[in-house]
């Protein structure tokens, strides 16, 4: 079983070489985007939804599904389905007790500059 602590480590010193080695022949350049999101602390799990911190912007993952360009229209699985993946084999995000969707709908309201608590306070 997969440990909080572990989320610490990066994936490359949980995951076995093979497996890290079959990832990247698999999928060369999302493998190591998805990789380097799971070392750098991209992936953060809300109550209701995984969320990567993108390139770009934020994305919600839940399940085989994305809200990114890449998976919506060519719908093919993007580097934010596979590093949701790789963090929950190794325990490589951020829990948040909180539900991503009431933050969003706050922030939503608000013109996308708020922040919440995790009483739905505006910050």
């Amino acid at each position: 079983m997969v440990t909080a602590m572990q989320g610490r480590f990066s994936p490359e010193e949980i995951l076995l070489e093979e497996t890290i080695e079959s990832i990247l022949k698999k999928y060369p350049q999302k493998g190591r985007k998805a990789l380097d999101a799971v070392q750098d602390g991209k992936i953060h799990k809300y109550l209701d939804f995984f969320v990567v911190d993108g390139t770009s912007d934020t994305y919600v993952v839940d399940d085989d599904f994305c809200a990114c360009n890449d998976f919506c229209f060519r719908g093919i699985m993007c580097w934010h389905i596979l590093a949701v993946r790789i963090a929950r084999l190794t325990g490589g995000y951020d829990e948040i007790n909180e539900w991503y969707q009431d933050r969003w709908s706050v922030a939503g309201k608000n013109g996308g500059d708020t922040e919440t608590d995790s009483n739905n306070n505006i910050s």
